[in-house]
């Protein structure tokens, strides 16, 4: 019997998934984050081999060789961690754009990824082939949770400088999270943070909430993330020349929670291709490894085989909201 991992890593949390050669799930695990801007090296390196070890222990440590490992993310980072612990014969790098593609139900098309960071990926027969965007909150990740986290923090600025009206996301930043005035947002940022991308990203939380009530700012900020993000999409339809109707999946979490972003997304690029099919996501991103591996063996992903991966896969199934 052959044995497989799959990992599915962001800056909050990492995923992982041990499964055989008929695709069936024998253990699953989960630890805290791996990006880079968020945790060191270290720290991701001690969360892969955290999540592994979960693993291997439900499997009953009877895993002596894993065949392949699928990572989300740079899969050397993973060789290095894993390799302490088993032995593996393949690492493959296969993307958060592939994966988020998979799960679904596309292996061509375009994967608009929003979570801790963003992403637009071009995607074919399951594999990532291009990527606008994704150069971190430093310099880019326009529509992603830290950026909607700083829109967030800018309008406090504002408020505090009274600049802004005070409103519903005003009362949830202050109230909740402790927000209460100019001096104490530049201390949480620049003083109390080891990796300020990461509490940033943490307000987009805040953001969504705000959205609920109907605060107009919040609902602004997240029409404007979606829009940001559908304008790479539709760069990277127009300048790699590819089919006005290409299929689109939005994944990452703030797609998932935030219901303003994708219909600010998805109007701005209706407006522009409305021949266009925006999809979600069925399964959990990590399921998306045990995809790929299906591919690579000559399987075709077929929506119409949904009902028994739902089955398969019923406790990584994703609710819509």
């Amino acid at each position: 019997m052959k044995y497989y991992i799959a990992f599915d890593g962001g800056g909050s949390k990492l995923q992982g998934v041990l499964f055989d050669e008929t695709y069936t799930i024998l253990a699953s695990g989960r630890s805290g984050g791996v990006n880079g801007t968020v945790h060191s090296a270290a720290e991701a390196e001690r969360h892969m081999e955290d999540c592994l070890c979960q693993m291997l222990e439900q499997a009953g440590n009877q895993v002596e060789e894993i065949e392949i490992l699928f990572a989300s993310q740079d899969s050397e980072r993973y060789e290095r961690a894993i390799r302490r612990h088993i032995r593996c014969k393949h690492f493959l790098s296969s993307g958060e754009g592939s994966i988020g593609a998979l799960v679904c139900g596309i292996d061509t098309g375009i994967c608009v990824l929003s979570g801790t960071g963003s992403d637009v990926f071009y995607v074919r027969d399951g594999m990532e082939k291009d990527v606008i965007g994704g150069w971190g909150y430093l310099l880019s990740d326009d529509g992603s949770g830290v950026w909607i986290g700083q829109q967030a923090l800018r309008f406090m600025m504002r408020v505090f400088e009274k600049l802004e009206q005070p409103g519903a996301l005003y009362s949830i930043l202050s109230e909740e999270y402790g927000i209460e005035s100019r001096a104490h947002l530049y201390d949480i940022i620049y003083y109390r943070q080891k990796a300020p991308a990461f509490q940033i990203g943490s307000y987009c939380k805040a953001v969504e909430k705000a959205a609920g009530q109907g605060d107009r700012r919040a609902i602004s900020i997240l029409q404007e993330a979606g829009v940001r993000l559908a304008e790479e999409c539709m760069e990277m339809i127009r300048t790699r020349n590819l089919p006005r109707d290409i299929p689109v999946c939005l994944t990452g979490s703030v797609f998932r929670y935030c219901r303003d972003m994708r219909d600010g997304f998805e109007g701005c690029l209706k407006r522009f291709y409305p021949d266009i099919s925006v999809y979600r996501p069925m399964f959990e991103p990590v399921i998306g490894g045990i995809f790929l591996c299906m591919i690579m063996h000559g399987q075709r992903i077929n929506t119409g085989d949904w009902a028994v991966y739902q089955k398969k896969y019923k406790d990584f199934l994703i609710e819509k909201s």
